[in-house]
C-alpha cells in the first residue's frame, strides 16, 4: 500500500529519504498544509493525486523536484517560499497563486483553473498553459511559454519575453489598463478581447491566422511588422488603433473600424489579397509607403485613407465623406470605385476595367489620368490632371468640371456630358467610333486645336465649344443642336477649321451656329436673311438648317421639327427612286418634293397631297435626274400654312449608271443588300435619324452586299444608310418594316 502525503511529509520533513528512480504515486484525500510538517522537500519524482475538494496548502518553505500533481486544489499562500525543480506540471486542478515561487526548469498547466494574485516572473524554464483557465491578477512574466486551448482573464499585464511565442485555440480577454506584451508571437485560432485603456504590444513580428481581435474604449495594438490570415480585426470603442512600424501582410482578413471618434489602421506598407477594410466615423488607414490590394473590399466613411501609393485589383473601394490622399500613382484593374462628398488624390490615375463613380467629389491629379476600358461617371464634382486619356468604355460629366492642363483625347470611348458641366484642355483628340454628346448647358473649350477622327458628336443642348482649331475627318458625324428653336448649341473656332469630304457637320435650326474664320465657310448665305426666325448674312458665322462637307455649306439637311423620313436611292441612268413617310400625316396638306442639284437653289419636282396612300408611305421616281450628287428634301405645308422640312437625302446619279444603291426601300426585316458598280473597297455606316451610329463595316471585291442591321433596330423605324467610296460618299434613308 502506498504511503499517504502525510507519510511522505513527515518522512521527508524528518530527514527521512525516499527512492527518485522510480516516479511513486501519493494520495492525498484530506486537506493538508506544509507548515505542519516544518521545511524541506516535499516530493521528487512523483505523482500527488489530491481528491476533489480537497486542499493542499503551501505555507512554509519547502520545495519539489519533478513533481505532478493531480485534481483538487494547490493553495501557494502568501509568505510561503516554495521551489520547484525539474519538470512540473498541475493537471486537472485549482492552482492559487498568492505568493510567487521560484522555477528552475520547465513547468506545465494542463486542464486547470489558475489564478496568479501574486507577480510571478517564469524565468529559467518554459511554461506550458493548455487547456486551462487563467486569471492574471497580478504581473507576470513567462520567459519561454506555449498557451493552447486556453481562457485568459487579464487583469494585470503579461508579458512574453522569448524569442517566439504561441497562443493557439484561446480566448483572451485583457482588462482596462492592461497590457498585453510579447516578443514574438504565433496567434493561431485566438480570440482577444481589449477594454478600456488595454493594449497589446508586439515587439518584433506578429503571425496570426484564424484569429479574432476585438478592441474597445480606448485599447491599441501595435507591432514591429504583422501578417494576417482568415483574421478579423474590429476596433468599435470610442478610439483605438492598430499599428505596425513596419509592413502589414492582410490574407483573407477583415479589418472593421467603428469607433464612436476615430479609430486607425497604419503601417509602414500594406498588402491585403481577399477580405475587407471598412471604416466609419472618422476611422483612418494610413500607410507610410505602398498600398497593393488584391480582391479587397474597401470602404472608408468620414474618414481618410492615406499612403504613397496605391495599386488596387479586383474587389472594390468606396469612399464617403473622405479623404483619399496617394502621394504617388493610384492603378485599379477591374473594380468598382464609389466616392461621395469625398477626395480622391494622387499624382497620376491609371483604370483599367472597372469603374469610377463620383457625386460631390474632388479628383485632383497632379499628373495624367489614363482610364481603359473604364465606366466613370462624375455627379457635382471636379475633375483636374495635366493630361486625359480615355480608351473605351465611358466617361460621363453630370455638373461637373473637369480641367486638363494639356491634352484630353478620346477614343473608342462613350463621352456625355450633362447639366452645367465643363471640360477644358490644352488640345484634344476624338477618335477610334468615340460618340461625344453634350445636354444641359455644357461647355467644351480648349486652347489649341480639337482634332476628330472617324467618331459622333452630338450637341443636343444649349452648348459651346470653342477652340483655336478643329479638324473633322474620316468620316465624322458632328451634329450642332437637337432640331429644336429652344437650342442654342454653337461652336467657335478662331483658327483653322476643316470637315473633310469623308465627315458631315450638321447645324440644326437657326439658333444654332457655326463661327468661323474659314475663307469657304466666312461668308456663306446658307440660311440667313429672309426674316422671320433667321439671321441676318453675318460674315464669319454659318447658321442651320445647314451641312458642312468638305468646307462646304448647304442649307438645310436636318430640321428634326418634321417628322418625316426620307429615302433616296439610283434606280437607273438618270432615275432616283424616292419614298418617305410622315409620322404626323393628319396634320399635313400637302408635300412638296425638292431637288437641288449643287447650287443651293431648291427647285419643287412635284406635289403630292397628304392622305393619298393610307399607310403614310408615299413614293415617286424623279425620272430627269441630273448626273451628279443631288440633294433631295420634302417640304410639308401644314392646313395653316406652317412649313415644315424633311431630312436631307444625297445621291449620286451618273449616265452610266455607276453608282451606289440600297434595296429593296423599306426593307422588311432586319437584312437589305447594297449594290455598287465596282468591286473597290467602301466603308458603310449606318447611323439613326439623329445621328447615333449603329453599326460600322467594310465592304470589298463584290458588286452586292447582304448588310444586316442591330437586332436592336425596331420595325417602324428608319435609319441613316452612308457609304463612303474613294470618290464619293452617298447617304440613304431606309425605312424597316
Amino acid at each position: 500500500m502506498k504511503p499517504t502525503l502525510y507519510a511522505v511529509l513527515f518522512l521527508l520533513f524528518t530527514g527521512l529519504s525516499l527512492s527518485t528512480e522510480a516516479q511513486t504515486i501519493y494520495p492525498v484525500t484530506a486537506n493538508v498544509s506544509t507548515s505542519s510538517f516544518g521545511s524541506g522537500v516535499i516530493c521528487s519524482n512523483c505523482i500527488i493525486n489530491i481528491s476533489p475538494g480537497v486542499t493542499v496548502t503551501i505555507d512554509n518553505t519547502c520545495s519539489c523536484t519533478t513533481c505532478t500533481f493531480n485534481g483538487g486544489t494547490v493553495l501557494i499562500k502568501a509568505g510561503s517560499n516554495l521551489t520547484l525543480n525539474g519538470v512540473d506540471s498541475f493537471k486537472n486542478m485549482q492552482v492559487i497563486i498568492n505568493q510567487s515561487f521560484n522555477q528552475n526548469s520547465n513547468i506545465s498547466f494542463y486542464g486547470d483553473t489558475v489564478a496568479f494574485n501574486a507577480s510571478m516572473n517564469f524565468a529559467n524554464g518554459r511554461t506550458n498553459i493548455d487547456s486551462s483557465r487563467v486569471s492574471v491578477n497580478a504581473a507576470l512574466t513567462l520567459s519561454k511559454s506555449t498557451l493552447d486551448k486556453d481562457s485568459l482573464h487579464l487583469n494585470a499585464n503579461l508579458t512574453l519575453v522569448n524569442q517566439v511565442d504561441t497562443f493557439s485555440n484561446s480566448n483572451v480577454t485583457v482588462a482596462n489598463g492592461v497590457t498585453l506584451s510579447t516578443n514574438k508571437t504565433n496567434f493561431i485560432n485566438s480570440s482577444f478581447a481589449f477594454a478600456g485603456n488595454s493594449s497589446m504590444n508586439v515587439s518584433n513580428g506578429m503571425t496570426s491566422t484564424g484569429s479574432d481581435y476585438y478592441l474597445a474604449g480606448t485599447s491599441t495594438i501595435s507591432a514591429s511588422s504583422t501578417s494576417l490570415s482568415n483574421d478579423n480585426i474590429v476596433m468599435n470603442g470610442s478610439t483605438n488603433s492598430f499599428t505596425t512600424t513596419n509592413g502589414v501582410s492582410l490574407t483573407n482578413t477583415n479589418v472593421t473600424m467603428t469607433s464612436t471618434t476615430s479609430s486607425t489602421f497604419s503601417g509602414s506598407a500594406l498588402t491585403a489579397t481577399g477580405g475587407s477594410i471598412t471604416a466609419t466615423n472618422g476611422g483612418a488607414v494610413s500607410i507610410t509607403n505602398a498600398i497593393n490590394l488584391t480582391n479587397t473590399a474597401v470602404s472608408v466613411t468620414g474618414g481618410s485613407f492615406t499612403g504613397n501609393s496605391l495599386t488596387d485589383s479586383g474587389g472594390s473601394f468606396n469612399a464617403a465623406t473622405t479623404t483619399v490622399n496617394i502621394t504617388n500613382a493610384i492603378n485599379l484593374t477591374d473594380i468598382p470605385v464609389t466616392l461621395a462628398n469625398s477626395t480622391l488624390r494622387g499624382n497620376s490615375l491609371t483604370t483599367s476595367g472597372g469603374s469610377i463613380t463620383a457625386a460631390t467629389s474632388n479628383i485632383p491629379i497632379t499628373n495624367s489620368l489614363t482610364l481603359k476600358n473604364t465606366t466613370s461617371a462624375f455627379t457635382s464634382s471636379f475633375v483636374s490632371g495635366n493630361g486625359l486619356l480615355v480608351t473605351g468604355g465611358a466617361f460621363g460629366l453630370n455638373n461637373t468640371s473637369a480641367s486638363i492642363t494639356n491634352s484630353d483625347n478620346f477614343s473608342g470611348a462613350t463621352v456625355t456630358m450633362d447639366g452645367n458641366s465643363s471640360l477644358t484642355g490644352n488640345s484634344s483628340g476624338i477618335s477610334g467610333h468615340s460618340t461625344f454628346t453634350m445636354t444641359g448647358t455644357s461647355t467644351f473649350s480648349v486652347t489649341n486645336g480639337i482634332n476628330i477622327n472617324g467618331s459622333s458628336v452630338y450637341l443636343k443642348g444649349n452648348n459651346s465649344i470653342t477652340s483655336n482649331s478643329m479638324a473633322i475627318q474620316s468620316g465624322t458625324w458632328f451634329s450642332i443642336g437637337d432640331g429644336t428653336m429652344a437650342n442654342t448649341a454653337s461652336v467657335s473656332v478662331s483658327g483653322s477649321f476643316s470637315v473633310d469630304g469623308a465627315s458631315t457637320m450638321g447645324i440644326a435650326s437657326n439658333n444654332n451656329y457655326l463661327q468661323t474664320i474659314n475663307n469657304s465657310l466666312k461668308t456663306n448665305i446658307v440660311s440667313c436673311g429672309g426674316g422671320g426666325t433667321q439671321h441676318a448674312c453675318t460674315t464669319g458665322y454659318v447658321y442651320g438648317c445647314g451641312t458642312i462637307s468638305a468646307n462646304h455649306a448647304v442649307p438645310c439637311v436636318v430640321l428634326a421639327t418634321a417628322n418625316v423620313q426620307l429615302t433616296a436611292t439610283p434606280a437607273g441612268a438618270g432615275q432616283v427612286a424616292i419614298s418617305f413617310s410622315d409620322e404626323e400625316i393628319t396634320t399635313a396638306d400637302r408635300y412638296l418634293i425638292q431637288r437641288n442639284t449643287g447650287d443651293d437653289q431648291w427647285s419643287t419636282i412635284t406635289t403630292i397631297d397628304a392622305g393619298g396612300y393610307t399607310n403614310g408611305q408615299y413614293r415617286y421616281t424623279d425620272a430627269d435626274a441630273p448626273a451628279g450628287s443631288i440633294e433631295y428634301r420634302i417640304e410639308r405645308i401644314d392646313p395653316n400654312g406652317k412649313i415644315l422640312y424633311s431630312p436631307i437625302a444625297t445621291v449620286t446619279v451618273d449616265a452610266a449608271n455607276s453608282t451606289v444603291g440600297i434595296h429593296p426601300n423599306p426593307t422588311v426585316g432586319a437584312t437589305f443588300y447594297l449594290t455598287t458598280a465596282n468591286t473597290a473597297a467602301m466603308v458603310v455606316n449606318v447611323f439613326t435619324m439623329t445621328g447615333q451610329l449603329l453599326y460600322r463595316t467594310e465592304v470589298k471585291g463584290q458588286t452586292q452586299y447582304a448588310i444586316h442591321l442591330p437586332t436592336t433596330t425596331q420595325p417602324g423605324n428608319a435609319v441613316v444608310v452612308q457609304t463612303i467610296g474613294q470618290s464619293a460618299t452617298h447617304s440613304f434613308n431606309l425605312l424597316v418594316r
